[in-house]
Protein backbone atom coordinates (compact mmCIF):
# COMPACT_ATOMS: atom_id res chain seq x y z
CA UNK A 1 0.00 0.00 0.00
CA UNK A 2 1.51 3.33 -1.09
CA UNK A 3 1.78 6.15 1.40
CA UNK A 4 -0.07 9.29 0.39
CA UNK A 5 1.83 12.54 -0.14
CA UNK A 6 0.00 14.19 2.76
CA UNK A 7 0.83 11.31 5.14
CA UNK A 8 4.50 11.34 4.14
CA UNK A 9 4.67 15.10 4.56
CA UNK A 10 3.08 14.86 8.01
CA UNK A 11 5.53 12.14 9.10
CA UNK A 12 8.47 14.14 7.75
CA UNK A 13 7.25 17.24 9.62
CA UNK A 14 6.89 15.27 12.88
CA UNK A 15 10.39 13.83 12.54
CA UNK A 16 11.93 17.24 11.90
CA UNK A 17 9.92 18.74 14.74
CA UNK A 18 11.27 16.12 17.15
CA UNK A 19 14.82 16.89 16.01
CA UNK A 20 14.24 20.63 16.40
CA UNK A 21 12.78 20.05 19.85
CA UNK A 22 15.83 17.99 20.79
CA UNK A 23 18.17 20.81 19.73
CA UNK A 24 16.15 23.42 21.65
CA UNK A 25 16.08 21.25 24.77
CA UNK A 26 19.81 20.63 24.41
CA UNK A 27 20.42 24.39 24.33
CA UNK A 28 18.25 24.78 27.43
CA UNK A 29 20.24 22.02 29.09
CA UNK A 30 23.49 23.79 28.16
CA UNK A 31 22.32 27.01 29.80
CA UNK A 32 20.98 25.22 32.88
CA UNK A 33 24.08 23.08 33.23
CA UNK A 34 26.30 26.14 32.94
CA UNK A 35 24.50 27.75 35.88
CA UNK A 36 24.67 24.55 37.94
CA UNK A 37 28.30 23.71 37.19
CA UNK A 38 29.40 27.28 37.76
CA UNK A 39 27.88 27.26 41.22
CA UNK A 40 29.25 23.83 42.09
CA UNK A 41 32.76 24.58 40.86
CA UNK A 42 32.88 27.93 42.63
CA UNK A 43 31.75 26.30 45.88
CA UNK A 44 34.27 23.50 45.44
CA UNK A 45 37.08 25.98 44.96
CA UNK A 46 35.93 27.89 48.02
CA UNK A 47 35.99 24.78 50.22
CA UNK A 48 39.29 23.33 49.08
CA UNK A 49 42.44 24.43 50.91
CA UNK A 50 44.36 26.71 48.59
CA UNK A 51 41.42 26.92 46.21
CA UNK A 52 40.41 30.12 44.43
CA UNK A 53 36.97 31.70 44.30
CA UNK A 54 36.41 33.44 40.95
CA UNK A 55 33.55 35.91 40.96
CA UNK A 56 32.33 38.96 39.05
CA UNK A 57 31.38 40.69 42.31
CA UNK A 58 32.41 39.04 45.60
CA UNK A 59 30.71 40.10 48.83
CA UNK A 60 30.92 38.48 52.28
CA UNK A 61 28.74 39.46 55.22
CA UNK A 62 28.80 36.25 57.32
CA UNK A 63 31.36 34.08 59.10
CA UNK A 64 33.84 32.15 56.95
CA UNK A 65 36.13 29.51 58.46
CA UNK A 66 39.34 28.57 56.69
CA UNK A 67 41.79 30.19 54.32
CA UNK A 68 40.15 32.30 51.61
CA UNK A 69 41.53 33.26 48.17
CA UNK A 70 39.34 35.42 45.93
CA UNK A 71 39.90 36.85 42.44
CA UNK A 72 37.21 39.36 41.49
CA UNK A 73 36.99 42.88 40.02
CA UNK A 74 35.05 44.05 43.08
CA UNK A 75 35.56 42.56 46.56
CA UNK A 76 33.63 43.70 49.62
CA UNK A 77 33.65 42.53 53.26
CA UNK A 78 30.82 43.99 55.32
CA UNK A 79 31.07 44.99 58.98
CA UNK A 80 29.39 41.71 59.99
CA UNK A 81 31.91 39.59 58.09
CA UNK A 82 34.47 37.50 59.96
CA UNK A 83 37.09 35.26 58.38
CA UNK A 84 39.04 32.81 60.51
CA UNK A 85 42.10 32.02 58.44
CA UNK A 86 44.55 33.64 56.07
CA UNK A 87 42.99 35.81 53.35
CA UNK A 88 44.32 36.72 49.89
CA UNK A 89 42.36 39.04 47.58
CA UNK A 90 43.18 40.03 43.99
CA UNK A 91 40.94 42.52 42.24
CA UNK A 92 40.43 46.00 40.90
CA UNK A 93 38.56 47.51 43.86
CA UNK A 94 38.66 46.14 47.42
CA UNK A 95 36.63 47.50 50.35
CA UNK A 96 37.01 45.72 53.69
CA UNK A 97 35.40 46.01 57.11
CA UNK A 98 34.67 43.32 59.71
CA UNK A 99 37.34 41.04 61.20
CA UNK A 100 40.09 38.89 59.70
CA UNK A 101 41.61 36.47 62.19
CA UNK A 102 44.75 35.74 60.20
CA UNK A 103 47.10 37.26 57.67
CA UNK A 104 45.74 39.50 54.89
CA UNK A 105 47.36 39.93 51.46
CA UNK A 106 45.82 42.39 48.99
CA UNK A 107 46.57 43.15 45.35
CA UNK A 108 44.33 45.70 43.60
CA UNK A 109 44.20 49.13 41.98
CA UNK A 110 42.07 50.71 44.71
CA UNK A 111 41.92 49.49 48.32
CA UNK A 112 39.89 50.80 51.26
CA UNK A 113 40.32 49.31 54.75
CA UNK A 114 37.75 51.10 56.87
CA UNK A 115 37.00 49.65 60.28
CA UNK A 116 38.52 46.23 59.63
CA UNK A 117 40.48 44.43 62.35
CA UNK A 118 43.37 42.23 61.23
CA UNK A 119 44.86 39.95 63.90
CA UNK A 120 47.73 38.83 61.65
CA UNK A 121 50.05 40.52 59.20
CA UNK A 122 49.01 42.88 56.38
CA UNK A 123 50.63 42.85 52.93
CA UNK A 124 49.22 45.40 50.48
CA UNK A 125 50.13 46.29 46.88
CA UNK A 126 48.01 48.92 45.12
CA UNK A 127 47.87 52.17 43.16
CA UNK A 128 46.09 53.97 45.98
CA UNK A 129 44.94 52.88 49.41
CA UNK A 130 43.01 54.22 52.40
CA UNK A 131 43.86 52.50 55.68
CA UNK A 132 41.68 53.15 58.68
CA UNK A 133 42.08 49.79 60.36
CA UNK A 134 43.61 47.97 63.28
CA UNK A 135 46.55 45.71 62.39
CA UNK A 136 47.83 43.52 65.22
CA UNK A 137 50.70 42.03 63.20
CA UNK A 138 53.33 43.51 60.95
CA UNK A 139 52.43 45.75 58.01
CA UNK A 140 53.97 46.14 54.57
CA UNK A 141 52.43 48.68 52.17
CA UNK A 142 53.52 49.31 48.58
CA UNK A 143 51.38 51.99 46.90
CA UNK A 144 51.64 55.13 44.82
CA UNK A 145 49.28 57.15 47.03
CA UNK A 146 48.58 56.25 50.67
CA UNK A 147 46.03 57.82 53.01
CA UNK A 148 46.17 56.71 56.66
CA UNK A 149 42.97 57.52 58.53
CA UNK A 150 42.78 58.94 62.03
CA UNK A 151 41.48 55.62 63.39
CA UNK A 152 44.38 53.53 62.06
CA UNK A 153 46.24 51.47 64.66
CA UNK A 154 49.48 49.57 63.97
CA UNK A 155 51.02 47.12 66.47
CA UNK A 156 54.43 47.83 64.92
CA UNK A 157 55.80 50.50 62.62
CA UNK A 158 54.44 49.85 59.11
CA UNK A 159 56.92 49.41 56.28
CA UNK A 160 55.70 51.93 53.70
CA UNK A 161 56.76 52.23 50.05
CA UNK A 162 54.78 55.17 48.63
CA UNK A 163 55.21 58.23 46.45
CA UNK A 164 52.82 60.30 48.53
CA UNK A 165 51.52 59.71 52.09
CA UNK A 166 48.78 61.53 54.00
CA UNK A 167 48.55 60.62 57.69
CA UNK A 168 45.52 61.91 59.65
CA UNK A 169 46.48 60.33 62.99
CA UNK A 170 46.86 62.72 65.91
CA UNK A 171 50.32 61.32 66.68
CA UNK A 172 51.66 59.54 63.60
CA UNK A 173 54.15 56.80 64.42
CA UNK A 174 57.34 56.54 62.36
CA UNK A 175 57.44 54.24 59.34
CA UNK A 176 59.78 51.32 58.90
CA UNK A 177 62.11 51.34 55.86
CA UNK A 178 60.74 50.06 52.59
CA UNK A 179 61.86 46.42 52.11
CA UNK A 180 63.92 45.71 48.96
CA UNK A 181 61.79 42.81 47.56
CA UNK A 182 58.21 43.88 48.04
CA UNK A 183 56.88 41.71 45.18
CA UNK A 184 57.47 38.32 46.86
CA UNK A 185 54.36 38.22 49.09
CA UNK A 186 52.16 38.87 46.03
CA UNK A 187 53.74 36.33 43.68
CA UNK A 188 50.77 33.95 43.80
CA UNK A 189 48.21 36.72 43.36
CA UNK A 190 49.76 38.35 40.29
CA UNK A 191 48.56 35.63 37.82
CA UNK A 192 45.05 35.84 39.30
CA UNK A 193 45.04 39.60 38.94
CA UNK A 194 46.20 39.26 35.33
CA UNK A 195 43.18 37.08 34.53
CA UNK A 196 40.87 39.89 35.65
CA UNK A 197 42.38 42.19 33.01
CA UNK A 198 41.08 39.86 30.30
CA UNK A 199 37.32 40.42 29.73
CA UNK A 200 37.02 37.07 27.95
CA UNK A 201 38.38 35.28 31.00
CA UNK A 202 35.66 36.90 33.12
CA UNK A 203 32.72 36.60 30.74
CA UNK A 204 33.49 33.01 29.83
CA UNK A 205 32.10 31.93 33.23
CA UNK A 206 28.88 33.89 32.89
CA UNK A 207 25.87 31.55 32.39
CA UNK A 208 24.18 33.77 29.80
CA UNK A 209 27.43 34.11 27.84
CA UNK A 210 27.93 30.34 27.94
CA UNK A 211 24.37 29.69 26.79
CA UNK A 212 24.53 32.18 23.93
CA UNK A 213 27.97 30.95 22.94
CA UNK A 214 26.75 27.36 22.85
CA UNK A 215 23.77 28.38 20.70
CA UNK A 216 25.98 30.32 18.28
CA UNK A 217 28.41 27.40 18.09
CA UNK A 218 25.60 24.97 17.22
CA UNK A 219 24.11 27.35 14.65
CA UNK A 220 27.52 27.93 13.02
CA UNK A 221 28.20 24.20 12.72
CA UNK A 222 24.72 23.59 11.27
CA UNK A 223 25.15 26.48 8.82
CA UNK A 224 28.47 25.07 7.66
CA UNK A 225 26.81 21.70 6.99
CA UNK A 226 23.95 23.42 5.13
CA UNK A 227 26.31 25.40 2.86
CA UNK A 228 28.59 22.53 1.80
CA UNK A 229 26.71 19.29 2.54
CA UNK A 230 28.20 17.26 -0.31
CA UNK A 231 31.77 18.16 0.62
CA UNK A 232 31.21 17.33 4.26
CA UNK A 233 29.73 13.96 3.31
CA UNK A 234 33.00 13.22 1.48
CA UNK A 235 35.06 14.34 4.49
CA UNK A 236 32.94 12.25 6.88
CA UNK A 237 33.37 9.23 4.63
CA UNK A 238 37.14 9.69 4.77
CA UNK A 239 37.14 9.79 8.60
CA UNK A 240 35.08 6.61 8.71
CA UNK A 241 37.33 4.92 6.17
CA UNK A 242 40.65 5.75 7.86
CA UNK A 243 40.19 7.52 11.21
CA UNK A 244 43.70 6.90 12.56
CA UNK A 245 45.49 8.40 9.58
CA UNK A 246 43.15 11.40 9.55
CA UNK A 247 43.77 11.94 13.25
CA UNK A 248 47.55 11.72 12.86
CA UNK A 249 47.59 14.18 9.98
CA UNK A 250 45.26 16.56 11.83
CA UNK A 251 47.48 16.58 14.93
CA UNK A 252 50.61 17.24 12.84
CA UNK A 253 48.93 20.09 10.93
CA UNK A 254 47.53 21.73 14.08
CA UNK A 255 50.93 21.47 15.80
CA UNK A 256 52.49 23.10 12.74
CA UNK A 257 49.94 25.92 12.88
CA UNK A 258 50.63 26.51 16.59
CA UNK A 259 54.35 26.65 15.83
CA UNK A 260 53.84 29.16 13.02
CA UNK A 261 51.66 31.39 15.21
CA UNK A 262 54.28 31.28 17.96
CA UNK A 263 56.97 32.20 15.44
CA UNK A 264 54.90 35.16 14.21
CA UNK A 265 54.43 36.43 17.77
CA UNK A 266 58.16 35.98 18.41
CA UNK A 267 59.03 37.97 15.28
CA UNK A 268 56.68 40.80 16.24
CA UNK A 269 58.36 41.00 19.63
CA UNK A 270 61.97 40.72 18.47
CA UNK A 271 62.31 41.60 14.76
CA UNK A 272 59.33 43.91 14.50
CA UNK A 273 59.90 45.02 10.89
CA UNK A 274 59.98 41.44 9.60
CA UNK A 275 57.00 40.51 11.74
CA UNK A 276 54.95 43.38 10.32
CA UNK A 277 55.90 42.43 6.74
CA UNK A 278 54.74 38.84 7.32
CA UNK A 279 51.60 39.88 9.19
CA UNK A 280 49.28 39.97 6.11
CA UNK A 281 50.39 36.45 5.19
CA UNK A 282 49.69 35.33 8.76
CA UNK A 283 46.22 36.89 8.67
CA UNK A 284 45.31 35.15 5.41
CA UNK A 285 46.72 31.89 6.73
CA UNK A 286 44.75 32.26 9.97
CA UNK A 287 41.50 32.69 8.05
CA UNK A 288 42.25 29.58 5.98
CA UNK A 289 43.13 27.56 9.08
CA UNK A 290 39.97 28.81 10.81
CA UNK A 291 37.82 27.57 7.93
CA UNK A 292 39.56 24.19 7.95
CA UNK A 293 39.05 23.86 11.71
CA UNK A 294 35.37 24.80 11.28
CA UNK A 295 34.96 22.06 8.66
CA UNK A 296 36.74 19.68 11.02
CA UNK A 297 34.38 20.52 13.88
CA UNK A 298 31.38 20.17 11.56
CA UNK A 299 32.67 16.74 10.52
CA UNK A 300 32.88 15.62 14.14
CA UNK A 301 29.41 17.07 14.80
CA UNK A 302 27.91 15.11 11.87
CA UNK A 303 29.51 11.89 13.11
CA UNK A 304 28.28 12.50 16.66
CA UNK A 305 24.80 13.56 15.47
CA UNK A 306 24.46 10.45 13.34
CA UNK A 307 25.43 8.29 16.30
CA UNK A 308 22.96 10.03 18.60
CA UNK A 309 20.06 9.85 16.12
CA UNK A 310 20.82 6.21 15.25
CA UNK A 311 19.72 6.62 11.64
CA UNK A 312 20.82 8.56 8.53
CA UNK A 313 19.89 12.24 8.54
CA UNK A 314 20.68 15.22 6.27
CA UNK A 315 24.10 16.70 7.15
CA UNK A 316 22.57 19.89 8.57
CA UNK A 317 20.30 17.98 10.98
CA UNK A 318 23.09 15.67 12.11
CA UNK A 319 25.45 18.64 12.50
CA UNK A 320 22.90 20.56 14.61
CA UNK A 321 22.34 17.63 16.97
CA UNK A 322 26.04 16.79 17.17
CA UNK A 323 26.93 20.45 17.57
CA UNK A 324 24.57 20.69 20.55
CA UNK A 325 26.30 17.68 22.12
CA UNK A 326 29.76 19.17 21.53
CA UNK A 327 28.59 22.51 22.94
CA UNK A 328 27.49 20.71 26.10
CA UNK A 329 31.01 19.34 26.52
CA UNK A 330 32.63 22.71 25.81
CA UNK A 331 30.48 24.40 28.46
CA UNK A 332 31.92 22.05 31.08
CA UNK A 333 35.43 22.73 29.80
CA UNK A 334 34.88 26.51 29.93
CA UNK A 335 34.04 26.31 33.63
CA UNK A 336 37.33 24.67 34.52
CA UNK A 337 40.21 26.77 35.86
CA UNK A 338 41.93 28.50 32.93
CA UNK A 339 38.83 27.71 30.89
CA UNK A 340 39.85 30.02 28.04
CA UNK A 341 42.97 27.97 27.30
CA UNK A 342 41.16 24.68 27.92
CA UNK A 343 38.48 25.70 25.38
CA UNK A 344 41.05 26.23 22.63
CA UNK A 345 42.69 22.89 23.39
CA UNK A 346 39.30 21.12 23.43
CA UNK A 347 38.22 22.61 20.08
CA UNK A 348 41.53 21.59 18.48
CA UNK A 349 41.22 18.07 19.89
CA UNK A 350 37.62 17.72 18.69
CA UNK A 351 38.49 18.93 15.20
CA UNK A 352 41.80 17.06 14.74
CA UNK A 353 40.49 14.02 12.82
CA UNK A 354 38.19 16.21 10.73
CA UNK A 355 41.04 18.59 9.90
CA UNK A 356 43.13 15.67 8.66
CA UNK A 357 40.23 14.42 6.53
CA UNK A 358 39.61 17.91 5.11
CA UNK A 359 43.22 18.08 3.93
CA UNK A 360 43.19 14.50 2.62
CA UNK A 361 40.07 15.15 0.51
CA UNK A 362 41.08 18.71 -0.45
CA UNK A 363 38.10 20.17 1.43
CA UNK A 364 35.77 17.43 0.19
CA UNK A 365 36.52 17.88 -3.51
CA UNK A 366 38.30 14.53 -3.76
CA UNK A 367 36.96 11.24 -2.51
CA UNK A 368 40.23 9.34 -2.81
CA UNK A 369 40.97 6.76 -0.14
CA UNK A 370 44.03 7.15 2.04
Amino acid sequence: MMMSFETGLAMNFRARFRILLFVVLAMGAVLGLSVLLRGLLTQARADLPGGVVFSENYRLSTVYTGDLVVASPAITLDETARVTGNVSFAGESIMLAGTIAGDLTLLAQHIILDGVTITGNLRLLSDDALINAQIDGTTMIDVDVLHIGEGARFASAPAVCADRVTDDRAEPSPYAPCPPATIDPFRDLIPLRAQLDNPISLSIRDPLTLGLGAGMFTALVALCAALVPARLVTVVRMVRHNPLRCLQLGIVLLALVIGMVSAQIFLLGTITALGVVLLPVSVVGSVAVGLIVLLGVATTAILLGGWLLRKPQPPMIAAAVGGAGIALVLVGVALLPYGQIALVVAVLAISAAGVGAVVYTRAGTSGRAA
